[in-house]
């Protein structure tokens, strides 16, 4: 099991590590409360495990109303489980500390992702992210580089699943390097990597560009994780003593997690006060709707700082905020651009977010002795903003598009010119984009992008909200 990265992009992606003991998880457990069961399904139909699924799911899931009045009954939890989904859910999954058999990403063992993309004609795997520090890192991978084979399998339009696989079994993984010269891709030499544990710090990079008195922050953040929320305000700092008046935030992959980091950044970069209201929960029945403010909401967890005044040293007066995404933003990242329109202009750079629009808690057995293994992970509840805006399922659309993809190589996450980046430098800064020391790059059409494993690895996001069960 990797350690390291697999345990980050777990509690990233599946939340269950910052649960906390004060979250009001399950009243029903192996349907000894009659109100939340349909009394025309008998209880001796279904397996202990399998009537403790479907009690949870009837109390907490948001499209409780959809499960069916009569679900068919499967030994199998995991399949039992999905047969309870809405068509509507992408996102609601179970896991079973039981089962061996469980794959991680290339992110996970070696601490980089990876697009497979036709260029030129030609299929080859180009790196769009590398963790620093990571063992991809320490090996020399790089943002931009090709490679056109792993572990001698060569990269076809049609083989996306396979070498998914290959990095999955975490065994090393020999890529074949190539670059372009002309227009084609020429093999180059051989790079292995090999997994060892490694922590991913969110903040990449913090960095001031001036252009006389506008100065623009840019700051790459990787995810809402609760335990570097001091790192994160230490970079909120470092822009704040340069006198910044406008804000970039580049998520482009970030995958989201506690919702209460994304209030800390709202405190931080906008007027809103503590009694602002920053999200809203609308959830089923059982749940009904509560609006948290900013205070409340940055006090779900206990990660510091954490509370609303803790954070106002490190306020910033900003005129404006850019944030830059691509269909790989996803769950907390795209709350904090919903959650900070009605306080601050916002201004949203790149391509269409993810479209999760929902938040999740986990759902485990809590007596002692424990009965159950597994852990559910069901959408429970939709989002919105102070003014009520949300339901943005297919994804929240940029002010400004730029396809990433539509130039290569893939430079740096700060690089001026990074066409994205670009373009918030001349709304932020002033300078046009072609007065930007553009270099020479190859012209052609976008290409055409067949997987991207960053978007594979957001499959099992959501929100992660800390926030207390309320009934009506």
């Amino acid at each position: 099991m990797p350690v390291g990265g697999w345990a980050f992009r777990a509690r990233i992606l599946c939340e269950v590590l910052h649960m906390r003991q004060h979250i009001f998880i399950l009243l029903l457990l192996l349907g000894t409360t009659a109100c939340s069961k349909h009394e025309d399904v008998p209880a001796s139909v279904f397996s202990a495990e399998n009537t403790w699924i479907l009690d949870s799911m009837r109390m907490y899931y948001y499209w409780e109303n959809e499960i069916p009045g009569t679900p068919q009954s499967q030994q199998d939890a995991t399949r039992f489980f999905t047969g309870l989904l809405s068509a509507k859910d992408r996102f609601s999954y179970i896991t079973d500390p039981t089962n061996t058999n469980v794959t991680y990403s290339a992110f996970a063992w070696y601490g980089f992702e990876y697009a497979i993309i036709q260029l030129n004609n030609a299929t080859t795997g180009v790196v769009t992210l590398v963790v620093p520090g990571s063992p991809a890192a320490k090996k020399g991978l790089q943002r931009g580089q090709y490679f056109t084979a792993v572990n001698n399998t060569v990269i076809t339009a049609q083989n996306a699943a396979q070498v998914k696989d290959i990095f999955a079994r975490g065994g090393g993984a020999t890529l074949q390097m190539a670059q372009e010269q002309s227009g084609t891709l020429t093999n180059t030499t051989t790079l292995t990597v090999t997994h060892s544990n490694f922590n991913q710090q969110p903040v990449y990079a913090a960095r001031v560009y001036s252009n006389g008195n506008n100065k623009a922050g840019y700051l790459f953040y990787n995810a809402f994780d609760g335990q570097y929320d001091k790192l994160l305000t230490d970079s909120i700092k470092k822009l704040q003593n340069a006198g910044i008046n406008s804000l970039i935030i580049d998520v482009r992959y970030n995958p989201g997690g506690d919702v209460a980091t994304a209030a800390k950044l709202c405190a931080m970069l906008t007027n809103a006060g503590k009694d602002a209201p920053f999200i809203t929960y609308k959830a089923n029945k059982n749940g009904g709707t509560s609006t948290s403010t900013v205070e409340e909401t940055i006090r779900e967890t206990s990660y510091m700082p954490s509370s609303f005044a803790a954070l106002s040293s490190y306020h910033l007066s900003l005129n404006k905020i850019v944030i830059l995404t691509t269909r790989n933003t996803a769950s907390a990242a795209e709350a904090l651009i919903n959650c900070l329109k009605p306080y601050i202009t916002t201004i949203q750079i790149g391509d269409t977010t993810l479209g999760k629009d929902m938040g999740s808690f986990a759902i485990w057995d809590q007596r002692t002795p424990k009965t159950i293994p597994y852990t559910l992970y069901p959408l429970i509840f939709k989002l919105y903003n102070a003014q009520g805006k949300g339901d943005y399922n297919a994804g929240i659309a940029p002010d400004y598009y730029v396809n990433e993809f539509a130039s290569f190589p893939l430079l740096p996450f700060g690089d001026m010119n990074d066409p994205a980046l670009q373009k918030a430098l001349s709304l932020t800064t002033g300078l046009p984009a072609t007065a930007l020391n553009r270099m020479s790059r190859t012209a052609r059409p976008a290409a055409n992008v067949l997987y991207q494993s960053a978007m594979s690895t957001h499959s099992n996001s959501a929100v992660t909200s800390h926030t207390h069960w309320r009934k009506r």
